[in-house]
């Protein structure tokens, strides 16, 4: 199973140009609308055309997250079996299924440093770039990306979580 996502992630990643699109910054500020600001005034991406859900993310010891991609789960399908149209055929076994709309761009804001509040827990894309973040740090990434935070160690690791989504007209 997670052999299927990789493969997939490092087959999306390449074949649109993923990698490239990927910002690691830090600003100094977990301040949100400031962040948003930085974003839209350096990287010609307009995130103030999303709808954004945001979450708070705490990680403990011993807490990880597998390979996934974002607002989609991993299902195991057969010859037979029917997909619905809303299913990403990842391998002959394997589909990514989303219930809802899946967010265009995912944003972590650091809240706490790799090595002072917690250890382990590196944020870890399929095609194997890490980030190890310090305080106040942000990663702006394609929300289609296959990623997985590594487990953690010791310590605490919290983040803002923010998922941008198409606005829907009536």
């Amino acid at each position: 199973m997670t052999e299927a996502i990789i493969n997939y992630g490092n087959k999306i990643t390449h074949e649109n140009n993923l990698r490239e699109q990927r910002k690691f910054f830090n600003i100094g500020t977990y301040d949100i609308s400031s962040i948003i600001t930085h974003i839209n005034n350096n990287y010609e991406i307009n995130l103030s055309a999303y709808n954004q859900k945001i979450y708070e993310k705490t990680f403990e010891k011993s807490e990880k997250m597998k390979f996934h991609v974002d607002d989609c789960g991993l299902m195991k399908h057969g010859k037979n079996t029917v997909l619905r149209c809303n299913n990403i055929i990842i391998s002959n076994k394997y589909s990514l299924y989303h219930k809802k709309a899946l967010p265009i761009y995912t944003i972590i804001i650091y809240l706490s440093a790799i090595g002072i509040d917690f250890v382990g827990g590196e944020f870890m894309f399929s095609d194997g770039d890490t980030y190890s973040p310090n305080k106040y740090d942000v990663l702006l990434f394609n929300s289609m990306e296959v990623h997985c935070v590594k487990p953690i160690i010791d310590g605490t690791r919290r983040c803002i979580l923010i998922k941008f989504y198409e606005q829907f007209t009536a």
